[in-house]
């Protein structure tokens, strides 16, 4: 973060294309670095590797209600809400990404949050840290089942390929959609061959 980066209007989340990140900022925040002097709290017993992250105390005011049973663990490094959300930054890049948080986050990772609380133990702990290296080492998202927090590798979704653009990888529905609407060249040459065969007979009668 550059200095003084909180005086533009007071704390802010740090989407992916934040301005008052600084190129080195950045690269810590892509390789995780960033979280490495957070080791510093597991050591002295105020954090666990594995758990929910603390929230914002104004966040927390939201949603007394989850907090109540969220709280009664400790917080930790890594956890099924982080790994279901490992995109935040990207998710929160539109104009307003406080209320983005707040009524679309939030609310699944405090639920995730609760799952865990009911569900820890070290099996289920050691299951998201083999699976928070996987997500940081290779590079891969994971998936975590909301009702279960079963773990999975995320599935890519299948590249479609559009007439005169590249493939593009897109969600089902979405390319169901694609492949049945006609590409765009056709739908204008269409166009084009309708008015012509039309035009004659427009000019007798307006003649």
């Amino acid at each position: 973060m550059k200095q003084d980066a909180e005086a533009e209007g007071g704390a802010q989340f740090t989407a992916r294309s934040d301005p008052r990140i600084t190129r080195v900022g950045r690269f810590l925040r892509r390789t995780s670095l960033d979280e490495l002097p957070q080791i510093w709290n597991v050591l002295r017993g105020d954090m666990s590797l594995v758990g929910p992250r603390p929230e914002d105390p104004r966040f927390v005011a939201m949603r007394r209600g989850d907090f109540d049973e969220i709280l009664t663990i400790r917080p930790g490094l890594t956890g099924l809400s982080q790994l279901a959300f490992a995109e935040e930054r990207a998710i929160l890049a539109g104009k307003d990404p406080i209320a983005c948080y707040t009524t679309r986050l939030l609310p699944q990772k405090c639920a995730l949050d609760r799952l865990y609380a009911r569900k820890a133990s070290v099996a289920l702990d050691l299951r998201i840290a083999w699976w928070t290296a996987a997500a940081v080492l290779l590079r891969r998202q994971v998936a975590v089942h909301r009702g279960t927090g079963r773990l999975t590798l995320r599935r890519r979704p299948a590249p479609v390929a559009v007439a005169g653009q590249p493939p593009v990888a897109v969600a089902r529905p979405a390319a169901a959609v694609a492949i049945a609407e006609p590409p765009v060249a056709l739908a204008d040459a269409a166009a084009a061959v309708a008015t012509e065969d039309t035009a004659p007979a427009v000019a007798r009668l307006t003649g």
